[in-house]
C-alpha cells in the first residue's frame, strides 16, 4: 500500500488552504501503540544519511513512489513516511536504493509506504489515567513518578512505579460532591473505565451506577449497611447490593475524600450475600484496576504509597478516622469480605472486612 501523508496521519496533516503546515504527526494510521518514526529514529537506521547497518534486520522492499496518478522508480528504491516536517509541504522520510538506508524526505501529496515503530513510552509520557498500558508500565523504572488526570471528571493523580507494578499513590474521587453526596448517578463508559459492557448497555452507551450515601442510608429501602454471619461466611442487607457512596473532608487527615462500598468499587459487579467472584471489572480508570491479593500482600513502601488515615464507614458511622486506612482489592476472602490493604499510621498490612463498609480506592495498572 502506498499512502499519501493525508492517510498515513489519519486525516490530520492536511493542507486545507495551508500548505505551510509544519506540524509534527502525532496521530497516524498506526495500530495503537505504534506511530510514524521521527526523524531521530529514521537517522538511527540510516546513520544520518545512508548506512548498511540495519538493512537486513528492516527488509527495506522496492516499489517507488506514486506522484499524479504515476508510479515511479519502482524496481529502483523504496520509501517510508515519517512524522517530522522538513518544510511545509515536505516531510522527511526514509529511503532504500540498492543495498543501503538513507534519510530523505517526499511532497505530501505523494504516495509513499508506512512502516510503524513502537513508541516505547513511559509514564512521563502520558496524560491522561486512560493512556496506561502494560508496556508504558514496562517502560517506566522503579520510582518514577507522574500526575495523570482522568478523563472522566478531570481529576488529576499521582502515579508511582512500586515494587515493579504502577500504583495511584492518591485515593480515587470519582463521584466527589461533598455538598451533595447522596443519590447521585455515576455513568461509566466501556472507553474510560475498567468495565465490559452488557448487550443493553452498549446499546445504551454507558453503565449508569445510582449510588446511595453510606452516612444517611440514601432513600427508603436502600439502606447501606449490612450484617456478618461468621458461621457460613455470608452477608445479608442491601449493602451487599446497593452502590453506596460517601464523599466529605477530614481535617489534617486528607481533603476530598470518598468512600466506596464494594457494589460501588466493583462497578456494580460484585453484589449479593454470598460472592467469592473476583473482581475483573472497577471504577478504576481503563487500564487500571483494583490490586489482587498478591499485589496487596508486596505493597509495603509506606513512603512510596504515601498513605493516608481516614478510617471507613461502618453502619452509618466513620470509624478509626485517625488511626488507620483501608483500600479494597479484587479478591475474596469468603462470600461476604474482600481482602483490603490497611495502614495504622506506621506500615501497611493485608487484612479483610466485608463488602458493605465504605473504604477508599486506589488502582493498580491493569496487566
Amino acid at each position: 500500500m502506498w499512502y499519501n501523508y493525508g492517510a498515513a496521519t489519519a486525516g490530520t496533516i492536511v493542507n486545507a488552504g495551508n500548505i505551510s503546515d509544519t506540524t509534527t504527526a502525532t496521530q497516524s494510521i498506526c495500530p495503537k501503540g505504534w506511530s510514524l518514526p521521527a526523524k531521530t529514529q529514521i537517522d538511527s537506521l540510516s546513520g544520518g544519511s545512508s548506512s548498511t547497518a540495519y538493512v537486513g534486520s528492516f527488509s527495506p522492499v522496492l516499489g517507488g513512489y506514486y506522484d499524479y496518478g504515476t508510479l515511479h522508480d519502482e524496481s529502483t528504491y523504496g520509501y517510508w513516511w515519517n512524522s517530522t516536517a522538513h518544510n511545509g509541504a515536505v516531510r522527511r522520510a526514509l529511503y532504500y536504493k540498492g543495498s543501503s538506508l538513507y534519510t530523505g524526505s517526499g511532497g505530501r501529496s505523494s504516495g509513499l509506504y508506512v512502516r510503524c515503530v513502537s513508541e516505547e513510552k513511559d509514564v512521563s509520557d502520558l496524560t491522561y489515567m486512560q493512556d496506561m498500558t502494560p508496556s508504558v508500565a514496562a517502560n517506566t523504572a522503579e520510582g518514577t513518578t507522574a500526575s495523570l488526570t482522568d478523563r472522566r471528571d478531570g481529576k488529576v493523580y499521582t502515579v508511582a512505579k512500586i515494587n515493579g507494578n504502577m500504583w495511584m499513590t492518591q485515593n480515587l474521587r470519582l463521584g466527589y460532591n461533598a455538598s451533595n453526596p447522596s443519590n447521585i448517578s455515576i455513568d461509566l463508559t466501556e472507553q474510560d473505565s475498567n468495565i465490559s459492557f452488557t448487550s443493553s448497555e452498549r446499546t445504551a452507551g454507558k453503565r449508569t451506577l445510582t449510588t446511595y450515601d453510606l452516612v444517611t442510608y440514601g432513600t427508603s429501602g436502600k439502606q447501606c449497611y449490612g450484617t456478618y454471619d461468621s458461621t457460613s461466611g455470608t452477608g445479608s442487607g442491601s449493602g451487599y447490593t446497593t452502590p453506596c457512596i460517601h464523599s466529605g473532608t477530614i481535617a489534617n487527615i486528607d481533603t476530598n475524600t470518598v468512600w466506596y462500598n464494594y457494589a460501588l468499587a466493583s462497578a456494580g459487579t460484585i453484589t449479593g450475600t454470598n460472592n467469592t467472584t473476583t473482581a475483573t471489572q472497577s471504577i478504576c480508570p481503563k487500564g487500571w484496576t483494583l490490586p489482587n491479593k498478591d499485589q496487596i500482600d508486596s505493597q509495603r513502601d509506606v513512603t512510596s504509597f504515601s498513605p493516608v488515615l481516614g478510617g471507613g464507614y461502618y453502619e452509618s458511622t466513620l470509624g478509626d478516622k485517625s488511626t488507620n486506612g483501608y483500600w479494597w482489592g479484587s479478591t475474596a476472602r469468603n462470600g461476604a469480605s474482600r481482602y483490603r490493604l490497611y495502614y495504622d499510621g506506621s506500615n501497611l498490612y493485608t487484612g479483610s472486612y466485608d463488602r458493605y463498609a465504605g473504604f477508599y480506592v486506589r488502582c493498580i495498572q491493569a496487566s
